[in-house]
């Protein structure tokens, strides 16, 4: 069984992202984009993150190690 309370949601990641010193710079969201010749679906990227997101964030320089 899936518990929802267990997933982050955009907001909670990027405020964990900027707690360990990533800097977040893409977050889009990730779904269902169309029907290939042999019928699979196709999944891309879309503009919500309401289903699912791939972010990317980047280490700050004031977090990098010397």
């Amino acid at each position: 069984m899936v518990d929802p309370t267990m997933f982050l949601k955009p907001r909670e990641l990027r405020t964990a992202m900027l707690g360990t010193g990533l800097v977040p710079e893409t977050m889009t969201g990730l779904g269902p984009r169309g029907i290939d010749r042999n019928f699979n679906p196709t999944f891309g990227p879309l503009p919500l993150t309401a289903v699912m997101s791939m972010d990317i964030a980047r280490k700050s320089k004031a977090g990098a190690m010397s």
